[in-house]
């Protein structure tokens, strides 16, 4: 098999290999029928492929804690390789998760997830991405009245089914963990009534209680205080409670990260850069006058200093997809859910109730990408129903960020790649 520069042969592997502040995602202690990375003490299940050279490396090589009898009748280089391909092949994460290949370790070691390095290039790797959908028709009354009791359920549904646990507290346990601090990325610029709904930010506050987050250890954030404020959420910068604040507070890293778009440099929020160790990413669906849409990667201009120079001439915004990119982003994601309540098909992305309907959606998936790409086709779908003619989102060169982000390796662009699943409540 053949290897790359970050993919030296097995034998000259001694440590973690650093190129360019991206960590590589080799180094993998292999059993039969059985790949493991560590994790501190612990281990996770794993099937990734080198974010470079397409290879899979990996390095044999026993750890503290793991006795020797545990790692023995170690496959090679190319039985890994075959097998690892065979199984990713058109698999889910769900399938791949509900696999038997894991063994003893199994869904505990699969337990803190994808993405800490980087999960799009994980569900590329599988050829399909996963999507759920659940929709009620009691989410939403006319006025709007927000059922919170539907809306949680909502949540439920689509946490468990996406992670393929039995429980809520199963399905957030295999996400994150009581060390973790948690920043959650909600959408407030429109105002109260086109932002995030706190409703469903309230569940997943008590999800990730349920594994032993600490209340504090969770920092909800957006643009400006005032609005947070004003879409529902509190600002709290005290040492008790869940925190919530504007990006600048903690202030912005002092060293630029280069976007190779348009030679763009951004400042990330310490926030995301050095607050917190995962990150949910919770957007309200809606169009927007430059990028076509708002979605999951359009939400993370409210992480960076500086959101004017991406926004760019002529309405050309792939700089969002190399945005979502960044290392903080890209690794620290753990969960996306995409509030499609009441979502905005024309005239964003300030709020125009003209264009608002009940969808009376979440939806779910641990890819940005694909995200976007289902983001999109919803509001299409509304456009040409409303017009009676097919009615494309034509600003932002058809929300061409979303080809830019795939074409970078974050994700699923192509539709016929993405596994939808809708359920009903």
């Amino acid at each position: 098999m053949s290897s790359c520069i970050f993919c030296p042969p097995a034998s000259s592997r001694k440590k973690r290999i650093l190129k360019k502040n991206i960590l590589h995602p080799g180094h993998l202690q292999v059993k039969k029928k059985e790949v493991l990375i560590p994790e501190g003490n612990a281990f996770r299940f794993l099937l990734i492929n080198c974010l470079f050279c397409g290879k899979i490396p990996i390095e044999s090589k026993r750890r503290e804690g793991v006795k020797k009898d545990k790692i023995k009748d170690e496959m090679s280089l190319e039985e890994i390789e075959a097998e690892a391909r065979e199984m990713l092949r058109g698999m889910s994460r769900r399938e791949f998760l509900s696999r038997s290949i894991y063994g003893a370790c199994g869904i505990a070691a699969a337990s803190l997830g994808w993405s800490r390095l980087g999960l799009g290039k994980a569900l590329a790797a599988s050829g399909t991405s996963s999507i759920i959908q659940v929709r009620s028709n009691n989410a939403v009354a006319p006025g709007p009245s927000y059922n919170a009791p539907v809306i949680h359920q909502m949540l439920d549904r689509a946490v468990t089914r996406l992670t393929g646990q039995d429980s809520v507290e199963a399905a957030w346990g295999s996400l994150f963990s009581k060390d973790d601090t948690v920043g959650i990325k909600v959408s407030c610029i429109a105002g109260a009534n086109c932002s995030t709904r706190p409703e469903l930010v309230e569940r997943i506050i008590e999800g990730l209680k349920l594994v032993g987050v600490k209340e504090n250890n969770i920092i909800i954030y957006e643009r400006h205080d005032r609005e947070l404020d004003r879409a529902g959420f509190p600002v709290n910068k005290g040492k008790t409670g869940v925190r919530a604040y504007e990006r600048r507070y903690p202030g912005y890293e002092s060293e630029p990260v280069k976007l190779p778009t348009r030679d763009y440099e951004i400042y990330l929020s310490k926030v995301l850069t050095q607050e917190i160790t995962a990150l949910i990413n919770v957007p309200i669906l809606k169009t927007h006058v430059a990028s076509g849409i708002t979605c999951a990667m359009k939400n993370h201009l409210g992480s960076i200093k500086n959101p004017g120079a991406i926004h760019g001439a002529g309405n050309d915004m792939e700089g969002i997809g190399d945005l979502n990119a960044a290392g903080p982003i890209r690794e620290k994601t753990r969960l996306i859910i995409c509030d499609a309540l009441r979502p905005l098909y024309n005239r964003g992305p300030s709020d125009d109730p003209r264009y608002r309907w009940l969808y009376q959606g979440v939806l779910a998936t641990f890819d940005p990408v694909a995200m976007d790409v289902m983001g999109k086709e919803i509001i299409e779908a509304k456009r040409k129903e409303e017009l009676g003619a097919d009615w494309p989102i034509r600003n932002g060169r058809n929300a061409c960020h979303i080809n830019r982000a795939a074409e970078l390796g974050l994700g699923q662009g192509e539709r016929a790649q993405i596994n939808l699943i809708t359920l009903k409540v």
